[in-house]
């Protein structure tokens, strides 16, 4: 296996779990009730905003194309000391809240999935 540094190079895994990779397809149907728009703000440095930066990269794509009446922002900032989401809902409600250094882009989308209201499931 050759190092570039920090990049490896080996073999490729086997099996279809990183087939929506290798084909550019949408990883989840992860839909989105309630919600106008989200906004992500992060830090291009740090350690902190690892989290942050995953989830603007990995999963705002997939959330954009299963939900495109929701508009998504992403803000790279220089430096930061906590990433921070905005979610502006239909009401014209603000929620906002900074992560910590420990969250990762899981528990992101978790607190964004749990602000959308799943009351308006199925009403168009």
């Amino acid at each position: 296996m050759l190092k570039f540094g920090a990049t490896k190079i080996g073999k490729p895994q086997k099996g279809f779990q990183n087939l929506h990779k290798a084909l550019n397809l949408p990883k989840h149907k992860n839909y989105l009730f309630g919600i106008r728009k989200v906004e992500v703000e992060y830090s291009s440095l740090g350690a902190g905003n690892s989290g942050a930066r995953k989830f603007a990269k990995l999963e705002t794509v997939p959330l954009s194309y299963w939900n495109p009446d929701v508009t998504f922002e992403t803000k790279k900032m220089y430096q930061i000391p906590n990433p921070r989401m905005k979610i502006t809902k239909e009401d014209g409600t603000v929620v906002e809240k900074d992560f910590k250094k420990q969250e990762n882009s899981y528990d992101i989308l978790q607190y964004l999935l749990s602000n959308s209201d799943s009351s308006l499931r199925g009403k168009e």
